[in-house]
């Protein structure tokens, strides 16, 4: 008595249907590996960046950081000055037309 995987010839089509899916998992598994790839490119792209960005901002000697600190300070003041003279222009409209 033949068997029935040999009775009804389905082991000729378990045999493409499993080598089908076997190059489907393959392909599957190349494309997850592609994926893990960019993003950790992505994220070494990211942190190398990152320490650019602090490298740079601690490039220098001392006399150089005191100096561009000493010019955002004045910049930050002037600002300010600037906001002030606004508001004092503005509280005096609001005084003229509290009197009309």
């Amino acid at each position: 008595m033949a068997g029935i995987y040999q009775r009804d010839n389905l082991a000729q089509l378990y045999a493409g249907n499993l080598e089908k899916a076997l190059a489907r998992r393959d392909a599957y598994e190349k494309q997850r590996a592609e994926r893990v790839k960019s993003n950790v490119d992505a994220i070494n792209k990211g942190i190398a960046s990152v320490g650019r960005a602090v490298t740079y901002g601690t490039s220098g000697t001392a006399a150089e950081k005191l100096a561009a600190l000493q010019k955002e300070y004045e910049e930050a003041l002037a600002e300010e000055a600037r906001v002030k003279n606004i508001e004092d222009i503005y509280n005096q409209q609001v005084e003229q037309r509290k009197a009309f």
